[in-house]
């Protein structure tokens, strides 16, 4: 086991879902990486997969921090890398940047779009221009229906989108939030 991954005097993390991306502000940054009661995680190169996560998202200074004293995209920027060290095949993100200083934003979504040439992404976002800069295809929903379903280019510019899908329209000008 990894134990030296955790601040000292803290016992490893019980139970957490591997490969779930998700905020934690009480769990520690090693703890956020997958610790989990299945073998497969106490490997040597489990440890060395989560160092080259934290490396690769700019924490692995941070490692023996509790990651509730990171900010707000350092805790983003820790659930991107607990989803590189136990990869999943599909990512799902509900508004990656949400309240994140401009800086922090740019930082998470780099992370996003790497993340994005290697696995499926799937993020939820009112950020019309992070969908332009993040995205290859668009599903508008509204009261729990898809009324839109186009790839970037369509759903943001030529006449498909006010023609076939008024309600997304409306909301791209602005005109409904």
């Amino acid at each position: 086991m990894h134990e030296a991954l955790l601040p000292p005097g803290w016992k490893r993390p019980r139970g957490y879902a591997n490969g779930v991306l998700a905020q934690g502000r009480q769990v520690f940054v090693a703890g956020m990486i997958g610790w989990d009661t299945q073998e497969q995680f106490h490997s040597d190169d489990f440890a060395t997969q989560a160092r080259q996560a934290l490396a690769q998202v700019g924490l692995l200074a941070l490692a023996q921090r509790p990651a509730k004293t990171l900010s707000g995209g350092q805790q983003q920027r820790l659930a991107l890398a607990r989803a590189c060290a136990c990869p999943p095949d599909l990512l799902l993100l509900d508004e990656p940047t949400a309240s994140l200083d401009p800086h922090a934003k740019r930082d998470v979504e780099a992370l996003i779009a790497a993340l994005g040439q290697r696995k499926t992404l799937v993020f939820a976002s009112h950020n019309l221009g992070q969908v332009k800069r993040l995205a290859t295809r668009v599903l508008y929903l509204e009261q729990g229906r898809v009324l839109a379903d186009l790839s970037v280019q369509d759903f943001f510019s030529g006449d498909v989108l006010p023609r076939h899908h008024p309600e997304a329209h409306l909301f791209v000008q602005g005109e409904i939030a």
